[in-house]
């Protein structure tokens, strides 16, 4: 199965589960596509893949302002999982592929 999809994920956060969509877009080897939240929509940039692993960046409104989040993680069929760095510490990110969209 290709990393390339729309994914509906959570993000573990100190203040609780957040939702939103990640949209992956797979160009050779190079990850873009955007990340969909309350706090609205978010550019990648910086974005790898190699087999099901995925690398990229995108800065994301926090209650504690702008950060950069640097992901890491992995596409297996339809899931997905990674961590997200941000300058805070760390969050789990999942989800599902969904092919409604």
């Amino acid at each position: 199965m290709p990393v390339a999809g729309i994914f509906e994920v959570n993000v573990k956060t100190p203040i609780g589960e957040k939702t939103g969509i990640l949209e992956l877009v797979v160009t050779n080897e190079v990850l873009s596509g955007t990340l969909t939240g309350a706090k609205g929509r978010f550019d990648i940039t910086d974005g790898t893949v190699s087999g099901g692993n995925i690398s990229f960046n995108v800065n994301i409104d926090t209650p504690a302002g702008n950060m950069k989040a640097h992901v890491t993680g992995a596409v297996e069929g339809d899931v997905l999982t990674a961590i997200a760095q941000l300058p805070i510490g760390s969050l789990e990110l999942s989800g599902l592929r969904n092919p409604s969209f």
